[in-house]
């Protein structure tokens, strides 16, 4: 098989990436089974400024067909009224503004972690999904942009901005940081969740890790990557705390975490198996 060409880091320009393996071909797209299967290309990791990333990687207009003809199903937590990164992110907006806050939810899909603020919080949200967009809609948010790629245009200020599981879905991480704490009040703060691409079995597994398997996952940060940055973009980390989706009973762990070191000799790589076997998911708070 041959290998992708070695591209430069799409944050720093370095030209020494580490290539991780190749990524598997994609015939789906936010939930949206693809008639073309888009090409997994392969991951790549920063020596200088850590960020992991996939390349090739499709155009801005490209994904923004793709997330606005997706599914308004895929991302919903199955029964429950949160995912545990939205639980998380919510107990901390109401533990730091009690008395109410007017909040934006980058990609806030159909607006579950929105509905659950009390209604003291003014409610707003970014979204790309057409049939997301229309139930927000529904549920009283107010939707303020519809394109991830053009935040940089909103002068709207908010006391609370939130991207959950967002920053995997831009091409330049630092950029998109960038545009977050534009968005930000005096006094506001940005709250972020996403894959720790220091995460020590996504470290052992490389491109077989499960989070870097969606299509729609192209850059990965990490609690590295952040302090680095946080001095591009002047901000400074005021929380950071290590997660997982999911829970399994322990003899299920034990042996998923004995099989993969023998990953190299069976060859075993699927999107999902080697998911929630530690916490390798950052929660960020981020202030100017």
């Amino acid at each position: 098989m041959s290998r992708n060409p070695t591209p430069v880091c799409r944050g720093c320009g370095s030209q020494s990436c580490q290539w991780l393996g190749d990524l598997p071909d994609s015939h789906q797209f936010a939930g949206l089974a693809l008639p073309n299967a888009i090409p997994g290309g392969a991951l790549f990791r920063c020596p200088d400024c850590g960020l992991v990333f996939r390349s090739p990687i499709l155009t801005p207009k490209e994904y923004n067909r793709l997330y606005a003809e997706g599914s308004a199903k895929l991302w919903i937590n199955g029964g429950c009224v949160l995912r545990d990164d939205q639980q998380l992110v919510k107990s901390y907006i109401e533990a730091r503004r009690p008395q109410g806050a007017k909040v934006l939810d980058i990609g806030c899909y159909t607006g579950e972690f929105l509905s659950s603020l009390e209604f003291r919080y003014e409610k707003c949200g970014i979204e790309n999904c057409a049939g997301a967009i229309r139930r927000c809609r529904e549920r009283g948010i107010r939707i303020v942009g519809e394109d991830l790629y053009e935040i940089s245009r909103l002068e709207e200020k908010f006391d609370v901005v939130t991207a959950m599981d967002v920053i995997e879905h831009t091409l330049n991480p630092s950029q998109f940081l960038e545009h977050v704490l534009h968005l930000l009040a005096d006094g506001g703060i940005a709250l972020i969740t996403t894959g720790d691409a220091d995460n020590r079995i996504w470290r052992k597994l490389k491109s077989a890790f499960w989070y870097c398997s969606p299509a729609e996952h192209i850059s990965f940060v990490s609690e590295r990557w952040l302090k680095s940055n946080a001095c591009v973009n002047d901000f400074h980390i005021s929380h950071l705390q290590r997660f997982k989706y999911g829970h399994m009973n322990h003899f299920k762990l034990f042996g998923k975490l004995c099989l993969i070191y023998f990953l190299p000799l069976v060859g075993l790589q699927s999107k999902t198996w080697n998911a929630n076997l530690s916490a390798d998911h950052l929660f960020v708070a981020l202030q100017r």
